[in-house]
């Protein structure tokens, strides 16, 4: 029996009556954020939630709630996908999905966990996605870039070709928050040293011509193009 023959009575409601609806309070924010979708990648009717699920302290309860609501309406099968960054990790991740495993599946959502160690996403993901996944992440998740990090749910879109299913309000942003990649200082302190010499050596250059109203006008031009220079450098890296 389809989906569609089942009688509206019976089908699951917008929101499932458990207990956690009142045990746990909602997101302080809306849970919904976008749909993000690869160039030129018409949308499919996705077949499976591939959800990831941060090592980080989260509102299980919550989460639990709403994929399942975004999956009962389908029905869609669920993947909890958790990542261990160390094997002593381990069990508490694995503790974590089982935990949302319990509160999302009955007999409308079929659910399953899977686990990884490391801490790339990418490469957790490639071996796990099957067509027709949609993938579903946390806004405030993020991934480590040379000058700063940036979000995880876009560099998964452009990556991997699929379509990416943001959530916001489950956990603290400050959780997930990442420096810079380790080189990204030697980076910017070694550009601006470059400019700083360059602007330097031109400066030099222009004291030894004629002293006249040339001289200080390509001195005022360097000057102000090594602010600029120094400025855009800085604005790249903030």
């Amino acid at each position: 029996m389809s989906a569609t023959d089942i009688p509206a009575r019976q089908r699951p409601a917008a929101v499932r009556p458990d207990s956690t609806e009142t045990a746990t309070p909602r997101p302080a924010t809306s849970p919904v954020m976008a749909l993000l979708m690869p160039e030129g990648l018409s949308l499919p009717a996705p077949r499976r939630l591939v959800v990831l699920v941060p090592d980080l302290d989260l509102e299980e309860a919550a989460l639990a709630r709403r994929v399942w609501n975004l999956a009962a309406a389908s029905p869609l099968a669920v993947l909890y996908l958790g990542l261990a960054p160390s094997a002593s990790e381990e069990p508490s991740v694995r503790r974590r999905l089982a935990t949302l495993a319990a509160l999302t599946r009955d007999d409308w959502v079929q659910v399953s966990t899977a686990l990884a160690l490391g801490t790339d996403w990418l490469a957790a993901l490639r071996p796990a996605l099957h067509s027709g996944d949609l993938i579903v992440c946390h806004s405030e998740q993020q991934v480590r870039g040379w000058s700063a990090a940036r979000p995880l749910g876009n560099e998964l879109c452009r990556e991997l070709q699929k379509p990416v299913h943001l959530l916001s309000g489950f956990y603290s942003a400050k959780q997930s928050e990442l420096p810079a990649h380790p080189l990204g200082r030697v980076a910017f302190w070694g550009g601006s040293l470059l400019i700083l010499a360059a602007a330097f050596w031109v400066q030099v250059q222009i004291s030894a011509l004629p002293k006249n109203w040339a001289e200080d006008t390509l001195m005022v031009i360097s000057v102000l193009a090594e602010c600029g220079l120094i400025g855009l450098w800085s604005r790249a890296f903030s």
